[in-house]
C-alpha cells in the first residue's frame, strides 16, 4: 500500500498475481500493460472487466505474431480494427469487447500509428463542391460554410444521395417541402 495521501493505484501484479511476470513478457504489448492497468480503473473499469481485456490482449499478441508483426511500432489503427473484426466476427467474441479498451488506451498513448484515411462519401463529396463554390464565388466566412456545411449533409441524408445516384436528378419540389 502507498503512503496516506496518496492514491491507491491498481497495478498488473494486483490484477494478474499469480502470472504478472507472463504478462509482461507478452510480445509486442507487454511493455505496456504496467501503464494499462492503472488507465483503465482511472476510465472506471472493474478488476474484473480488466482481467478480462489482459486476457484478450495475450490473444491479441499470439494472432498478431502468427500475422508477422514483433512491435507495436509497427502496428496501425486500421491493424487494431482488423483484429477487432476478426475476434468479434470470427473467433471469440468475449475478447472483442477487451480489444476495444485496449485498442483506446494504445490510442489515448500515441503508441498507434494512425490508419488509412477514410474514403469520402458521395454526400460529403457533393458538400465539399458546394463548400468550395460559397468560398470562391460566393466568399462565404467560415461560419456560415460550417453552417451549411451541416444542412446540406443533413438534406443529402434525408435523399439518400449515397445510396442513390440520381437523388439530385430526380428531385422534385414536393420532395424538398418534405424535408422542411
Amino acid at each position: 500500500m502507498l503512503a496516506s495521501g496518496m492514491k491507491n493505484i491498481t497495478t498488473l501484479v494486483q490484477v494478474r498475481p499469480r502470472d504478472h511476470h507472463y504478462y509482461r513478457q507478452l510480445p509486442i504489448f507487454g511493455c505496456c500493460l504496467d501503464d494499462f492497468v492503472p488507465w483503465a480503473f482511472g476510465r472506471g473499469y472493474t478488476i474484473h472487466t480488466v482481467y478480462l481485456q489482459l486476457d484478450a490482449v495475450r490473444h491479441l499478441s499470439a494472432w498478431f505474431r502468427r500475422k508477422g508483426r514483433r512491435s507495436i511500432a509497427e502496428l496501425t489503427a486500421d491493424d487494431l480494427a482488423e483484429a477487432h473484426h476478426c475476434f468479434a466476427h470470427r473467433r471469440d467474441p468475449r475478447y472483442a469487447h477487451g480489444l476495444h479498451g485496449f485498442t483506446t488506451f494504445l490510442q489515448a498513448q500515441g503508441f498507434l500509428k494512425p490508419g488509412r484515411p477514410e474514403p469520402l462519401t458521395r454526400s460529403e463529396q457533393e458538400a465539399a463542391r458546394f463548400l468550395e463554390y460559397l468560398l470562391k464565388d460566393r466568399g462565404a466566412a467560415k461560419s456560415t460554410r460550417d453552417s451549411f456545411h451541416r444542412h446540406v449533409l443533413h438534406f443529402l441524408k434525408f435523399l439518400g444521395f449515397d445510396h442513390h445516384p440520381r437523388a439530385l436528378k430526380t428531385l422534385t419540389l414536393a420532395t424538398v417541402h418534405r424535408y422542411l
